[in-house]
């Protein structure tokens, strides 16, 4: 009997580590992945970027009235209620290129950033002004630049 106690209190430690260490292993195996970081723009890197072939690709989530006031050169216009609907698009224009997503506020972009990451993009960045509030005045970097007049894509 006395042979059974003391194997016993012997294998009990290492049972009890062998089996945190297994819930360990499952816990880590189990947490979500972390998603890329969304990257912040700056107004300088979008205008040395315009007209490049392999610049930053730029969308804008407004709606297409807003769009219609005023946007950055070159800039695609997918309204946020629009993304999901129009991702198979989004990857075929924006290839490898950096997304740099715009809006009013900031608020759009963010949310449009958060999706997009969901949704497999891991190149994706929102501007540092988000946005250039183009119905008041542009910021000076982006007024340099001459805002394009026009109608929605």
């Amino acid at each position: 009997m006395n042979l059974f106690v003391s194997r016993h209190r012997i294998l009990a430690p290492r049972a009890s580590l062998i089996l945190l260490l297994g819930l360990g292993l499952i816990f880590a195996a189990c947490s979500p992945e972390k998603k890329p970081r969304i990257r912040t723009v700056s107004q300088s890197e979008i205008v040395e970027s315009l007209g490049k072939d392999n610049g930053l690709f730029l969308l804008d989530v407004r709606t297409p009235a807003e769009f219609k006031r005023g946007h950055i050169p070159g800039a695609v216009l997918i309204p946020v209620a629009e993304i999901l609907a129009r991702l198979d698009e989004l990857r075929e224009n924006a290839g490898e290129r950096e997304i740099v997503i715009y809006c009013e506020t900031g608020g759009r972009a963010m949310r449009t950033a958060s999706t997009l990451l969901d949704q497999g993009f891991d190149n994706v960045a929102h501007d540092s002004v988000s946005t250039f509030c183009f119905s008041i005045e542009p910021p000076p970097m982006i007024s340099r630049v001459r805002l394009s007049q026009g109608t929605a894509r």
